[in-house]
């Protein structure tokens, strides 16, 4: 189950392209949200941890409220959840466009904001011209809320009166938590293509509806990550964006969305790299997102969802393709799931407490360089005739398993050769799933 945080929730509702994400980037300090000028980019809710004045907030940035959703179900979900957002907020900023004036759609969006009951104050975004704006700004007291605050996401120019409002209902609101949120052990990132399943696990690990599901690809589109605690540990998880060929990606916002995938890769410790079983097989671009894991040395796991409506004769082509594949596939765990029927849901939980258990593993240098002595000693290694001599091999303590070679001449060992030295380390030590990296120097 996710750790649920107490924190006081202040959260940011208002129509589509009102500046929400431009917002919530700009105090949270980070670029969660994407920022792009088309409707309804933010689906999923984002948050982030933010202390002003000796108060400590989830600040939360939600979808745009769709208000005629129709038969779109993900319009629908979007909806659903930011309403159930609203009834236990400390704060709702509700966010207008100053530059487009009130709309009917701000003034029944302000209705579910009262209905809520929690306490409200209206923002109104690109208020970038203060002359303007002292004109303007009267027209959104129709709104109904006691405070009505300027602001200039663009420009900064307001945030300060934003800060101060959010803290001091922040502090209004109880906290049963401490001022310093606790910091995750791992990050875990779950990577694949478009419609995988990989927001359906997120919500099954969480226990919760944290993802919206769809069978429409491209449903998530910014990364969305909560923690949890798994075997006493808490581990944050992230969900990205289905990551398609790139010739297949023409869409900016597409593109953008992939680009925060792959910074979600680079910043995770360990990468669930999800494929569909009924396919049958790896494809291209399911093992360029593993060599790309594996040379930012990530430890891996493969995990092959809807094994529910897998045949034999898909079973048979993926195993196949696992063969075509052995020499990376062999190192790595993979296990089989399905999300619609829960199966195997404990065996990948083990995999990634062992996973993450073996990145920690210390090694004693003596016991290393002894089997890497005892190795060469039978089969010496040679480059352009000459004898590659390793005098000492040790263990350095580093977030993934690192060893350091001294050698008489680094310039003459290829990544064969360091490939050999890391198979034997392999074959002697528990490394499935974690990458290795071997330094060689000179002595």
């Amino acid at each position: 189950m996710s750790t649920q945080t107490t924190y006081p929730k202040v959260i940011l509702v208002g129509r589509t392209n009102v500046g929400k994400s431009t917002i919530f980037n700009r105090i949270a300090n980070s670029n969660k949200s994407i920022v792009f000028d088309r409707e309804g980019v933010t689906r999923d809710y984002v948050h982030e941890i933010v202390t002003w004045d000796d108060a400590t907030f989830d600040f939360i940035d939600t979808g745009g409220i769709p208000l005629r959703p129709g038969k779109d179900l993900i319009l629908k979900s979007v909806k659903d959840s930011v309403i159930a957002l609203m009834q236990d907020a400390a704060l709702i900023v509700f966010v207008a466009d100053m530059q487009q004036g009130l709309c009917t759609d701000d003034l029944d969006i302000a209705r579910l904001v009262h209905k809520s009951k929690s306490p409200a104050i209206a923002l109104i975004n690109k208020a970038d011209n203060p002359e303007r704006t002292a004109y303007d700004i009267h027209e959104f007291a129709q709104l109904g809320f006691s405070k009505v605050l300027p602001l200039s996401a663009t420009h900064g120019r307001g945030v300060g009166n934003l800060l101060e409002q959010m803290a001091f209902y922040a502090k209004e609101a109880k906290s049963t938590m401490p001022a310093a949120p606790e910091e995750p052990k791992h990050k875990i990132a779950l990577v694949g293509k478009p419609n995988v399943g990989k927001s359906s696990l997120l919500n099954i690990l969480l226990q919760e509806e944290r993802a919206i599901v769809s069978e429409i690809a491209g449903t998530t589109r910014e990364p969305l990550s909560e923690k949890m605690r798994l075997h006493h540990e808490l581990i944050q998880l992230t969900d990205t964006a289905g990551i398609r060929r790139k010739r297949g990606v023409t869409d900016n916002l597409e593109s953008l969305m992939v680009k925060t995938s792959f910074k979600a890769i680079k910043g995770a410790d360990l990468i669930l790299l999800m494929v569909d079983g009924f396919e049958g097989k790896l494809s291209d671009q399911e093992m360029k997102l593993l060599f790309y894991a594996h040379e930012n040395r990530k430890a891996l796991i493969l995990v092959i969802n809807k094994t529910d409506i897998v045949d034999e004769y898909a079973q048979d082509r993926m195993n196949m393709s696992l063969l075509e594949y052995k020499f990376i596939i062999k190192h790595l765990p993979v296990v089989n799931i399905s999300c619609l029927e829960n199966k195997n849901i404990g065996i990948l939980k083990k995999n990634i407490e062992d996973v993450l258990k073996r990145l920690k593993q210390k090694f004693q240098s003596t016991e290393v360089n002894e089997i890497i002595q005892t190795y060469l000693t039978h089969r010496p290694m040679y480059q352009k005739g000459l004898l590659l001599k390793v005098f000492k091999v040790r263990s350095v303590d580093a977030r993934v398993p690192s060893f350091v070679m001294h050698v008489n001449r680094p310039d003459y060992f290829t990544g064969a050769h360091v490939q050999c030295i890391e198979n034997v380390l392999r074959k002697n030590f528990d490394l499935k799933g974690c990458p290795v990296n071997v330094v060689v120097r000179r002595s």
